[in-house]
């Protein structure tokens, strides 16, 4: 196995997508993932058909815009880069309207997560129910226009598969129902991590445990994580095999691996906030990851760090959190003295409790949280945790027996889905 390396940036330029290790960027083997062709299917695939009243052209628009405004494009790429290396006879075009329906229920699970967390940007862009209301909806109207609207769409990225002339019929209708039961995985995972909200609620563990098993965070967490974020890259795999005819287990268990990595990761920011560190004045929004920072904390959602961050919470006095809490009260005179906070949180564990119970918490009461979480070490844990994943994902891709320079690229992502800064 080589060494790992840790990439820091995964980005589309000019129909390009390049790699970076520390400041050095580099134009990997990927650079040749035909990404404007991927950008121009998917923006075809969503063109509607007919005249239509301004308000559904509204809608529509703010739909789109989260789904081909940018993003990774990982769902298409990792399988396209796996036909590649496996020499599939298929035109890049072939490939990448079969793959195209994953990206589809991938931007159309993110309008949903964002309307149900209420947040309102989206890298970098209002949510499309925040859009709406801008342009005078109600709540009730932008919300019921934006699930409508996903409706409309996600029955179009079923449909997709069945118009690939180029396939049999009986490969058609195969990949039309790994579509939807990836959807349908995909929506129970939602499902999961809507109810695993107000995590602190007495009642929460009575709802969602397994009949007669003791209930378990990290379980849970790891069931949301293998409902809401595995399905779709799984996907990439089971198309490829139907139309290669071939059996990629082992390929299907790397996107597993990876997604794991990518969901942990993905948490992870949500504490640290990416590249870019948010002063004590700051509001959490928008710092290096491109939507509001401190949601899972908000929200009361327990994840994996942290959940390690009450496991590691063995001090639990504020120590030398002291300073820090001083500063940052002080600066907002959110409370009349810094005093009064200490005497309503006697330590470091009731606070991030009575946080994450909390409906809206402040915003200096979320940056206090998450400056708890990375002080018990949890990130560091839980961020060993998803390295641990992108390694099974490389001896996963070792036992395929796709190597060369695009199973050296799929080891580099999958790297990269443990580390990447945003």
């Amino acid at each position: 196995m080589k060494k790992k390396r840790s990439w820091m940036l995964l980005t589309v330029t000019g129909g390009d997508l390049f790699l970076a290790e520390g400041e050095e960027i580099k134009q990997q083997v990927v650079g040749n993932v035909p990404f404007g062709q991927i950008n121009s299917i998917l923006e075809g695939k969503l063109e509607r058909d007919g005249e239509r009243r301004k308000a559904v052209e509204e809608v529509e628009e703010n739909s789109n815009r989260v789904i081909t405004g940018g993003g990774k494009r990982f769902r298409v790429a990792l399988p396209y880069i796996m036909a590649q290396g496996l020499d599939l006879d298929y035109s890049d075009e072939e490939l990448i309207e079969a793959f195209i329906p994953i990206e589809m229920a991938h931007g159309l699970s993110l309008v949903m997560d964002d309307m149900i967390d209420e947040d309102k940007k989206r890298r970098g862009m209002k949510t499309p129910h925040e859009r709406l209301k801008d342009q005078g909806y109600t709540d009730k109207q932008a919300e019921s226009l934006v699930t409508l609207d996903v409706m409309q769409i996600l029955s179009r990225a079923e449909r997709a598969p069945l118009e690939l002339d180029f396939l049999s019929r009986d490969q058609q209708v195969e990949i039309t129902e790994t579509i939807g039961d990836g959807i349908t995985r995909l929506t129970r995972g939602q499902e999961l991590d809507v109810a695993g909200e107000n995590s602190m609620d007495e009642k929460f563990q009575e709802r969602l445990s397994y009949r007669g098993d003791e209930f378990s965070y990290e379980m849970f967490y790891r069931d949301v994580v293998e409902g809401k974020t595995s399905p779709l890259f799984e996907a990439g795999p089971r198309i490829l095999e139907i139309m290669s005819g071939k059996e990629l287990e082992n390929l299907h268990d790397y996107t597993r691996n990876l997604a794991k990595a990518f969901q942990i990761r993905d948490d992870i920011l949500d504490i640290s906030g990416g590249e870019e560190k948010v002063s004590v004045t700051e509001r959490p929004e928008e710092k290096g990851i491109g939507k509001d920072r401190y949601s899972d904390i908000s929200e009361g959602t327990m994840t994996l760090p942290i959940n390690y961050a009450f496991q590691l919470m063995d001090d639990e006095d504020w120590g030398q959190m002291e300073a820090y809490v001083k500063e940052l009260v002080d600066s907002e005179n959110y409370l009349a003295s810094v005093d009064d906070f200490f005497k309503v949180y006697g330590d470091r564990r009731e606070f991030l409790e009575s946080v994450m119970k909390k409906d809206s918490p402040e915003t200096y009461e979320l940056q206090i949280a998450g400056k708890i979480i990375e002080t018990t070490g949890a990130l560091e844990k839980a961020n060993q945790e998803a390295l641990d994943y992108a390694e099974n994902a490389v001896e996963n891709l070792e036992e395929s027996g796709l190597d060369g320079e695009y199973g050296e690229l799929l080891e580099d992502m999958a790297y990269f889905a443990a580390t990447r800064s945003k």
